[in-house]
């Protein structure tokens, strides 16, 4: 006989069904890349991509307007001004 019992077998819906909420919605995929496949969820990776691009790009549109506005500002005081 042996000695130790047999482990339950348990569907990736039981194991995730206590982890917490995911950013991709995607609950069991989600931690079936990050947990047994070793490596980020893909979805949630586009996600963050997705943000750090609109981050920068909002960054980039404060810059140029920061800039631009003292050159804006001054073409219309010359046009103002004969």
């Amino acid at each position: 006989m042996w000695p130790f019992k047999k482990a339950r077998k348990i569907t990736m819906a039981e194991f995730v069904k206590d982890k917490p909420d995911v950013r991709c919605g995607n609950k069991e995929a989600h931690y079936q890349w990050v947990m047994f496949n070793g490596m980020a969820c893909p979805t949630c990776h586009a996600l963050k991509e997705r943000e750090r691009k609109k981050r920068e790009q909002a960054e980039l549109a404060k810059m140029i307007a920061a800039e631009l506005a003292p050159l804006v500002l001054a073409s219309q005081t010359k046009k103002e001004t004969p």
